[in-house]
């Protein structure tokens, strides 16, 4: 799935009181737009009153990146 297409479905999903998981177990790629989408998506939904989690599985890939960046405490969801 690429960015633009997650936005957009996020996009659609966001409102208030909502919980929307995002499930990342079969991402192989991830690069810097993907991280940002997450992360500001995160943001988003905090000041908007909802909230966007990351499913705790997610691929080896993807578990890297979230480790080198120091983001998996702040995306993973509990």
């Amino acid at each position: 799935m690429s960015t633009p297409v997650l936005r957009d479905m996020l996009d659609a999903l966001a409102g208030k009181g909502r919980t929307v998981m995002v499930n990342v177990r079969e991402v192989t790629f991830m690069d810097s737009t993907g991280l940002n989408l997450l992360i500001r998506s995160k943001q988003h939904a905090e000041q908007d009153g909802w909230s966007l989690r990351v499913a705790r599985e997610v691929s080896p890939q993807v578990a890297r990146l979230f480790e080198l960046t120091a983001i998996s405490e702040y995306l993973l969801s509990e």
